[in-house]
């Protein structure tokens, strides 16, 4: 049913940076980009997902408030290109947030730099669009755990983090140049199991944002329609790599490891182009954990009770290394496509028999070739790792526009 619906509204095949530009330069009679910037105020609140923002803090108060404003660059297509035609109203751009939640040293008032993507999903009215809108970027100014220095604090363990956001908005349209953007939007922080504590903070905000169009509205009244569109079955070859930290339940606590332990892997994903906007297949996972399998030695106390620290013991290579199988679905937009899966490891180690889900962003290069970013989870509620890698796509017939 998905599918059918994102099929129904004629999106094109996936383009990107390098290809447009060239063809920008190559062809001076193509229509000029629209340029816009757009500022948002963002008051919201911090779920309770842990004591510490319930009240176990150094204020003992509950920690519930937060506050963002942005400042967005985007550019779009105009609106009677072919590319419009095909893609929607897209917009996509960079952007910086600026961050508090009222406790600058027990948490800190991070900086978030992002990439984002917008675009109508319901044209209520010729002056009302109902738009989606994601974020994806770093956050830098985190005051992270500390034994000694910020022990309360276990939510954030790095100076550094993960940025997602993800939202809906009402563009009203005031004039041809001038919008109002009225919504609620949903961010999280963290950083993808590098560091230790991790429990992330996410929130939800209300979003009031007021955006500026640059130039002249081209004349849209004449209406581009793009080429028909041939189903069929593109290759998707990924590698990723990164690093994870690790706890052991020992029963009498969570046992921390004190190193990172190196992820790697790759995926072989065909996928069956069903629409300019949707793909869908299955992916056949290898990936290699130095973590799995992690094991301690177990804590021994002389007569005094003075008792040694466990290490750490890894398992043997070939117990590191997983096979599993997933069903990938794929959201295509220009430049961009989110591609979110469901698998499960049947080769490997006992404790790495489990279901794990992928959500990753791709960001084209070429026409052939992307960066990936994404993350594992297990069983729908542990955090795995992260995918930080490049991606390639065989056999991409689907049209190019631009």
């Amino acid at each position: 049913m998905i599918s059918v619906l994102l099929c129904i509204q004629d999106i094109t095949a996936q383009t990107s940076f390098t290809d447009f530009i060239k063809n920008q330069s190559d062809n001076s009679t193509k229509t000029h980009l629209t340029h816009k910037l757009e500022m948002d105020f963002r008051p919201g609140f911090i779920f309770q997902t842990h004591d510490f923002f319930r009240g176990d803090n150094y204020d003992m108060k509950p920690i519930r408030t937060s506050l963002s404003a942005t400042l967005k660059y985007g550019f779009s297509q105009p609106e009677n290109s072919a590319t419009t035609a095909a893609f929607g109203k897209s917009t996509q751009g960079i952007g910086i947030a600026f961050n508090s939640f009222l406790e600058p040293s027990a948490i800190g008032s991070p900086v978030s730099v992002f990439a984002f993507q917008s675009a109508p999903v319901w044209n209520i009215s010729s002056a009302v669009t109902l738009d989606y809108e994601w974020n994806f970027g770093l956050s830098f100014g985190w005051n992270p755990y500390d034994e000694t220095t910020n022990p309360k604090n276990h939510i954030i363990g790095t100076k550094i983090n993960a940025y997602l956001n993800a939202g809906i908005n009402l563009d009203w349209k005031l004039s041809p140049n001038i919008g109002l953007l009225t919504g609620i939007t949903f961010s999280h922080y963290s950083n993808g199991n590098t560091g230790i504590p991790n429990c992330g903070l996410n929130t939800v905000a209300f979003n009031l944002g007021m955006a500026y169009k640059f130039g002249k509205n081209e004349n849209d009244a004449i209406r581009a329609t793009p080429p028909e569109f041939a189903r069929h079955i593109s290759y998707d070859i990924v590698m990723f790599g990164s690093f994870r930290r690790k706890g052991i339940d020992t029963g009498n606590g969570i046992l921390i490891s004190t190193d990172r332990y190196p992820v790697a892997g790759f995926n072989f994903n065909p996928m069956y182009n069903v629409c300019y906007r949707f793909r869908t297949g299955l992916s056949l996972d290898a990936t290699y954990d130095a973590s799995a399998g992690l094991d301690y030695e177990d804590v021994i106390c002389d007569l005094a009770g003075n008792c040694n620290k466990p290490e750490m013991i890894l398992a043997p290579v070939k117990d590191r290394f997983t096979l599993g199988i997933s069903a990938r679905a794929e959201y295509v937009m220009p430049f961009f496509s989110i591609n979110a899966g469901i698998g499960y490891n049947f080769l490997g180690n006992k404790d790495q028999h489990n279901l794990y889900q992928i959500l990753a962003l791709k960001t084209a290069i070429t026409r052939s070739s992307y960066i990936h970013i994404g993350y594992c989870l297990r069983d729908f509620k542990d955090p795995n790792y992260l995918m930080l890698g490049i991606g390639f796509r065989l056999h991409d017939i689907a049209p190019k526009l631009f």
